[in-house]
């Protein structure tokens, strides 16, 4: 066989491989893309939820006959829903923030409060928000996972000029 013959085979091999590389990043990349949307859409939810969970079981709580820090009402009262549209945003973490101090600031409340405890309604209330709370971080983490899988393949060698091109840049992990 020709030795030119078998230079352009290797080189149309390793063309053949880097074009394969390209087109399989840039299909990881765009996935990554469209799972971060569904995963955000989630959080907001999720938030959304454990919000309206939390302010039900205050108003439970404070509708039997216990005692709620005024302070701790206007701090709920305080946040704003569009605030968790912008997960990694300050007002989202500010109220995540309080929404978490509030809710461990009423389980302690209600771990003194044994009549109360025996209410159906109050139960379920203290198991939607908990059960809130696991789905809420399942979400971040499985976000998280999908952010390293994205930085992975937009910082990916044979790709990496592309993504920088495009000025794509790097997530970051949301902590909760």
């Amino acid at each position: 066989m020709n030795p030119g013959l078998i230079v352009l085979f290797v080189f149309l091999g390793i063309l053949a491989l880097f074009l394969i590389l390209i087109v399989m990043d840039v299909a990881f990349v765009f996935s990554f893309k469209r799972l971060f949307k569904t995963h955000l859409k989630a959080m907001v939810l999720f938030l959304n939820m454990k919000y309206d969970n939390i302010k039900k079981l205050m108003d439970l709580m404070r509708s039997n006959g216990v005692k709620i820090d005024p302070g701790m009402v206007a701090q709920i009262n305080d946040i704003h829903r569009e605030d968790f549209d912008d997960i990694e945003g300050k007002g989202c973490k500010n109220a995540q923030s309080v929404l978490t101090y509030i809710k461990e600031e009423l389980l302690y409340i209600a771990r003194g409060l044994k009549d109360l405890r025996k209410h159906q309604e109050f139960i379920t209330a203290i198991e939607n928000v908990s059960s809130l709370e696991n789905q809420y971080r399942n979400t971040i983490a499985t976000y998280n996972a999908d952010v390293l899988g994205y930085n992975y393949w937009i910082s990916f060698w044979p790709t990496k000029w592309l993504w920088k091109l495009l000025k794509y840049q790097k997530k970051t992990l949301i902590m909760n």
